[in-house]
């Protein structure tokens, strides 16, 4: 009677004294907005032997953390970070305390401890069932409430083929952890110093399974779509992908219904997973689309916006080195008409003049006018490679244009009064946007023809490196590769996707020209501006 007064009165005092405290402590902080979370022990109980020691993690909680026993006596508490320390005193038969701790924001938790020479052996389960292969089903960990340390843990007829057991903790904090292997039932015996002996019964189930409507997935358009639906599952799916460059997730319902896209030809592995860790078996996707180019002819463009990449960080659109690339199909002629850039910075388009017998490409940007010595043609695919090294000081060194691989030699160098010392993907005229096929909101600078892929590439590619890949991008994992957007998409689409190597995945969005201040909007084109790609 006379330790459970003492109690008492220890956790009166404890009450009264926080109450004040905490009463001035929200009171004085209103306008932080600090909301403190609950402070929770690992164990609300814990059994020692005269002078034995045991350690018990404080779980949740606000830091700064005090300790009190109701007896030092008894028991003695110590608190260091989020570990609480507990050592018995030397009772000679058997005793009782009470441990409080206290955050900075005075929420509570308390341990009864109990001390004695003996005890009877008590775990905190006398059975338990497990789920092999489910997180968080599948390990238990298992309190010693009342024993005489000196524990030993015995796993009886074939448990040990089904469950693992980890005992870092049994001596120290008297607890232990059973991890499920596999499906299984049985029993495991604990026995301390004193000969006390405690049974568990242990039961696994088997692995629960994750299963799809189909093993395999087949896209047979580059950015086609295919519909996969979870038959059984927990919900919050997810899809993880061995080849992210392949396929994407275009959206995931909460029954299951998940729509995979393509991104680009080829072949991955991948798993669905739930929200409960379940995965299903690995499946098969493969894009498999034709190769085709979008005739943009008079009525489309694509535009590309890198200005959100500048404001995460803005090397990211920033380069001394720059190569941009285009394959296209010109049906053709018309002065000013675009094939790629920014405008006002660093754009390729027809020169500005209509009526001249030849038909160069031009270099244009503030303060620049480049002019090749090579005319395209039309009706026949046309490779352009613009290569610029802000670092060198031959203006003939800084801007290299290659048509169909072969270096022109002999361009025209009209105006370089403001060469570039760096590119900014970022900044045009057209809003800040990297624009295909069309400019500046004029009609005259409508593309009249095909484009059936562009690249810009962080570095400055080498001749032999432009030819090798020049119909074939074959260095597809090259880091430098920022951004490539292939027009082979096979279905009606307002965008192309980007598979380049920036890590953002920058889209195309594909638009209607029209000369209004509407005109940057994404536009579903049709299937029939497809056209093979013929190379």
């Amino acid at each position: 009677m006379k330790n459970i007064i003492s109690l008492l009165l220890f956790i009166t005092s404890l009450f009264i004294i926080g109450c004040s405290d905490e009463e001035k402590v929200n009171g004085d902080n209103k306008d932080d907005q600090i909301n403190p979370v609950s402070l929770t022990l690992e164990r609300e109980k814990a059994s020692l032997l005269p002078g034995e020691t045991i350690s018990i993690k404080i779980t949740n909680g606000n830091e700064k953390y005090t300790v009190k026993s109701s007896n030092d006596n008894i028991v003695k508490a110590v608190v260091s970070g989020d570990l609480l320390t507990l050592t018995a005193g030397q009772i000679p038969d058997k005793a009782e305390a009470l441990v409080i701790v206290v955050d900075q924001f005075f929420k509570r938790a308390s341990i009864d401890v109990d001390i004695a020479k003996e005890f009877d052996l008590k775990l905190s389960n006398e059975e338990i069932n497990l789920v092999y292969g489910e997180k968080g089903s599948d390990e238990k960990i298992i309190y010693i409430e009342t024993g005489n340390f000196g524990y030993n843990i015995e796993l009886l007829n074939e448990t040990s083929s089904f469950i693992k057991v980890d005992e870092t903790n049994l001596e120290s904090a008297g607890k232990f952890v059973i991890k499920a292997l596999k499906a299984g039932s049985g029993e495991l015996k604990v026995t301390d110093n004193k000969g006390k002996t405690a049974n568990l019964k242990i039961s696994v189930e088997g692995t629960p399974t994750l299963t799809l409507n189909k093993k395999s997935v087949l896209i047979n358009a580059v950015q086609g779509t295919e519909i996969l639906k979870v038959d059984n599952g927990n919900g919050g799916y997810s899809v993880i992908f061995d080849d992210p460059t392949i396929a994407k997730v275009g959206y995931v319902t909460e029954g299951g219904t998940i729509a995979i896209k393509g991104k680009k030809n080829g072949s991955t592995n991948a798993v669905v997973q739930d929200k409960k860790g379940l995965k299903s078996d690995p499946f098969q996707i493969v894009v498999d689309g034709e190769e085709f180019a979008m005739m943009l002819g008079e009525n489309y463009y694509g535009f590309a916006n890198f200005k959100d990449l500048e404001q995460i960080d803005p090397s990211l659109t920033k380069s001394k080195q720059v190569t941009l690339e285009m394959s296209c199909y010109m049906t053709g002629y018309r002065g000013s008409q675009t094939f790629m850039g920014l405008s006002n910075n660093l754009l390729l388009r027809g020169p500005n003049d209509d009526y001249r017998p030849t038909h160069p490409i031009a270099i244009v940007g503030n303060g620049l006018e480049i002019e090749s010595s090579i005319s395209f043609k039309l009706n026949e695919w046309m490779h352009i490679a613009l290569v610029v090294d802000c670092d060198k000081q031959d203006i003939k060194e800084k801007y290299i244009l290659y048509i169909n691989g072969i270096k022109d030699e002999n361009m025209n160098f009209k105006n370089i009064s403001q060469p570039h010392t760096v590119v900014n993907l970022a900044s045009s005229d057209d809003n800040n946007k990297f624009v295909v096929g069309w400019a500046t909101n004029q009609y005259w600078c409508r593309l009249l023809g095909a484009v059936s892929e562009v690249r810009v590439w962080k570095t400055g590619r080498s001749e032999q490196q432009i030819k090798e890949n020049m119909w074939r991008l074959k260095d597809f994992n090259s880091q430098n590769l920022f951004t490539r957007w292939d027009f082979s998409a096979g279905i009606p689409t307002d965008y192309i996707q980007d598979t380049g190597n920036s890590g953002y995945e920058i889209n195309m969005t594909l638009s209607e020209v029209k000369h209004d201040d509407k005109h940057y909007r994404p536009v579903l084109v049709p299937a029939n501006i497809y056209i093979p790609k013929g190379y």
